[in-house]
């Protein structure tokens, strides 16, 4: 319905407008694991996300928290949902999400979570 479609935008919104952005990371983890249950909802919800700036916005938090393990899995995650989408797996790349992800597993080599959230994005990634 459209009273969904508009709360999911707005949820969206605020993900990406405030929660993303936060200094504490468990916040910006959280964000990054909303995005990734937003992105399950579906095309369009994976499209908004898109659309709103979220595939820069989850490279950025990836970046800009390279040293925390949980920051990485949730970008890895979120990552691998959007990238159900030929459309969004071209943004993601162009995006640098490829390297935010290959960044992680170097960061964390003795991280399994890290490696199968990692391998799990790039295999989406390239898949198509």
């Amino acid at each position: 319905t459209s009273a969904t479609s508009d709360k999911s935008n707005k949820a969206i919104s605020d993900i990406l407008r405030k929660d993303i952005w936060s200094k504490d990371v468990k916040v910006v983890a959280e964000a990054l694991e909303d995005i990734c249950m937003e992105a399950s909802r579906g095309q369009k919800a994976r499209s908004k996300i898109s659309q709103f700036g979220g595939i820069m916005a989850i490279v950025r938090a990836m970046e800009s928290h390279r040293d925390v393990e949980i920051v990485q899995v949730a970008g890895c995650n979120a990552l691998d949902r959007l990238a159900l989408d030929p459309d969004t797996q071209v943004v993601i790349g162009e995006m640098g999400g490829i390297v935010a992800i290959l960044d992680a597993m170097k960061t964390f080599d003795a991280s399994a979570d890290v490696h199968q959230a990692a391998c799990a994005a790039l295999a989406n990634i390239t898949r198509h």
